[in-house]
């Protein structure tokens, strides 16, 4: 028995995927331009802070959704424990934070996702100590990290 009985239902599968095609390109391009809106609220509230110190209050935090749009949830502890394994030296938290950025091909030179990506990562290591999946070491004022 034939698996299709017609011609136009074989040409339906290859027409199914390129449509799969099209909407996976478009989920990775929205997700990259929400990783760009993220960075750029980032930017804003720190020129925010800049030139008005007392704005802490007045400044709604963005919701969670836009704030962790980087990585999917269990991803940075994940990224995190990948980075440690394979330092060949014990890693302040900003150049964990660098690595984990450059492992997901995001704009390492971007210091707002820099910044907020290294505050994550230092959370992270705090759960990680607690677990004694890494640890931390004080050398010349700093806290670096190797796996536990």
């Amino acid at each position: 028995m034939e698996m299709f009985e017609s011609r136009s239902e074989a040409d339906v599968v290859p027409t199914l995927v390129a449509k799969r095609a099209e909407l996976a390109n478009l989920i990775t391009e929205t997700e990259r331009v929400l990783t760009q809106l993220h960075a750029d609220l980032v930017h804003l509230d720190g020129a925010i802070k800049l030139f008005y110190p007392d704005a802490g209050g007045t400044i709604p935090s963005p919701p969670a959704s836009v704030r962790q749009a980087v990585f999917q949830p269990g991803e940075l502890p994940y990224l995190v424990l990948e980075v440690l394994r394979r330092a060949t030296h014990p890693l302040d938290t900003v150049e964990i934070a660098r690595r984990v950025v450059i492992a997901r091909s995001l704009d390492a030179g971007d210091a707002g996702l820099l910044a907020t990506t290294a505050v994550r990562v230092g959370k992270v290591l705090s759960r990680l100590r607690s677990r004694k999946k890494a640890v931390g070491t004080r050398t010349c004022g700093r806290l670096r990290w190797t796996a536990g």
